[in-house]
């Protein structure tokens, strides 16, 4: 069963898609089943329940029982971006049972 991602960013549109297009490169290289669907942050709430991992370059500070939420800020900017792609394959591994 495939992890389901929600992509966040503050539309939805132009900073979600860059994140999107880099996880999808990510997973594909380490082999890892997830679905991702991108919102703006003011849809968070109402898509939070379908997901197993929240990745937002939004600023998200709510505790929410049994999903995982990573800051995809890295990949914008490039700084940490090692650090994201190790912690994002850890949690979709152990999301998946691996």
């Amino acid at each position: 069963m495939p992890v389901r991602l929600l992509i966040v960013c503050g539309s939805g549109i132009v900073t979600s898609t860059i994140l999107e297009q880099r996880i999808r490169e990510i997973a594909e290289s380490e082999d890892l089943n997830i679905t991702i669907r991108k919102i703006g942050i003011s849809a968070l709430n109402n898509w939070i329940g379908e997901a197993d991992l929240v990745i937002t370059t939004s600023r998200y500070i709510e505790d929410v029982p049994n999903v995982r939420i990573i800051s995809g800020a890295p990949v914008i900017s490039g700084i940490g971006e090692e650090k994201f792609v190790a912690e994002f394959v850890k949690v979709v591994k152990e999301l998946q049972g691996r």
